[in-house]
């Protein structure tokens, strides 16, 4: 029986504690984005500013991006149309169409972490070490941590936008 590898050990609990395991320091991702009413997810701050609904296929997309190299599938194409930063909801979507297409890309989110789980699962000690792949892996595990952040701080804008409209239409 081969010893467990106490940094791919330690690696995959990061990555886990980011997405979907419980954290010392409060909601992982999955957990954030439960929460969410669709409203919230589509919100912009201000122009030229992520919605929530963005940053999660950011977080998709470079899961996908880091599954494709340790799967060695330079080939692999992202599920959806666009590179890193995706504008959503789309512009021609109605919004049933954007509500299902909101849902799809929580599934995908959830989908492009699972598969990236399984190939780190399947790594060996001498290829982490080889190719560095510990720096990639710490990244993805603070990737979603740091992105948790950004979503704490819009729905925070957000939720102080609707009270100011509130109180505005109350005057």
């Amino acid at each position: 029986m081969e010893e467990p590898n106490a940094e791919l050990s330690g690696l995959l609990a990061g990555i886990q504690e980011g997405f979907n395991a419980r954290a010392w320091y409060g909601d992982n991702l999955k957990r954030t984005l439960q929460k969410l009413e669709y409203e919230e997810a589509c919100w912009h701050s201000a122009p030229g500013q992520s919605s929530i609904w963005e940053l999660v296929l950011h977080a998709s997309y470079w899961k996908f991006v880091i599954w494709r190299r340790l799967a060695g599938e330079k080939q692999a194409k992202f599920p959806r149309e666009g590179e890193d930063w995706y504008s959503r909801p789309l512009p021609e979507m109605t919004e049933a169409q954007a509500k299902k297409a909101w849902k799809a890309d929580l599934a995908l989110l959830n989908a492009e972490h699972n598969r990236l789980l399984e190939a780190v699962k399947a790594l060996s000690p001498e290829r982490l070490e080889k190719e560095n792949l510990a720096f990639y892996l710490r990244g993805i595990a603070m990737h979603d941590v740091y992105h948790i952040g950004q979503i704490a701080m819009i729905r925070a804008m957000y939720k102080a936008a609707q009270e100011t409209s509130k109180s505005r239409v109350e005057e």
